[in-house]
Parts: structure tokens; sequence; C-alpha cells
């Protein structure tokens, strides 16, 4: 959705932007992974993971107009949810 309202603006370093907050997801789940490594269950680490794979997927796929897919295990979810967020976008 956030590229979509940078698309409808001509931002163009909204692609930028959801890279960055992609780096910011790695860094602070490696922080919090690290910090409650002894208590937390894998399964929240592999959901994070997934999660930014999936984000980071749908930015190059809008940005190389789904030429170009940068994670092979999440394309049907990340299809999905490039969808979902298209769907939510005009609905709002």
């Amino acid at each position: 959705m956030l590229i979509n309202a940078g698309r409808r603006k001509n931002n163009r370093s909204v692609y930028a932007f959801n890279i960055i907050i992609e780096g910011v997801g790695l860094v602070l789940l490696g922080i919090v992974e690290s910090w409650l490594a002894p208590l937390s269950p894998e399964v929240l680490l592999i959901l994070c993971l997934s999660f930014l794979m999936g984000l980071q997927n749908a930015v190059v796929t809008r940005i190389s107009n789904a030429r170009v897919r940068t994670t092979h295990i999440s394309g049907t979810s990340t299809d999905i949810g490039i969808e979902l967020a298209t769907l939510f976008d005009v609905l709002r």
C-alpha cells in the first residue's frame, strides 16, 4: 500500500523507504531474537523472516514489473499479499 501511495504521488524514493523498513526490521529481529533466544520458540523467528522475505519480494516485484523475484520460497504468498494490498488500497 505504501508503494501504491508513492506511485500516485510520483515519489520514486518510496522503494528505497521500503528497503530501509526491511533492513530495520532485520536488525530489530536480530536484536530481539538474540535477547529472547532462550525463551522464544523458533516459530516466531521463522514467521518474522518469512514476512521480511515477502516484503523484499513484493518491493522487487513492483520495481521490476514482476520480471524479477528475489525469494523463491514466498512467491505465491507474495502475489496474494500484493493483490490484497491493492484491494485494500482501492477500498480506502
